[in-house]
């Protein structure tokens, strides 16, 4: 389970302007400061800091979680597309008007990625 998952510290994707305005959460440049930090002075670009940078192949199976309104939407769709590109197996739920980590806070939106989400747990 990947729920609004930061899988790009770079916040290179030209497609993130598009949600920008929407995110009432996050915003480029406070991320691009906390990846700085997190980085240490490391490229922002290195598979063990962004992970869409780093091989895709013989991942296990996920589910990728996020809203409409997460600034992260791009990259986690960049994800979805890279793992099953290389035959891997990735299920994208895209909750509309949702926005960032919506499965874990107590709002209507999350209801249902929530009960999908413990679902699949007991299953496992």
């Amino acid at each position: 389970m990947l729920i609004s998952p930061w899988t790009d510290l770079t916040m290179s994707n030209p497609e993130i302007a598009e949600v920008e305005d929407a995110d009432p959460w996050l915003a480029p440049v406070g991320l691009l400061e906390a990846a700085g930090e997190w980085a240490g002075g490391d490229d922002l670009a290195e598979p063990r800091l962004s992970p869409l940078y780093g091989p895709v192949a013989g991942l296990p199976p996920m589910d990728l979680y996020i809203g409409t309104r997460d600034l992260l939407l791009p990259d986690t769709r960049r994800l979805h597309e890279r793992v099953t590109e290389a035959g891997g197996v990735a299920e994208l739920f895209v909750e509309e008007g949702a926005f960032h980590i919506h499965p874990l806070v107590p709002v209507p939106e999350g209801g249902d990625a929530r009960e999908r989400i413990m679902r699949t747990v007991r299953e496992l």
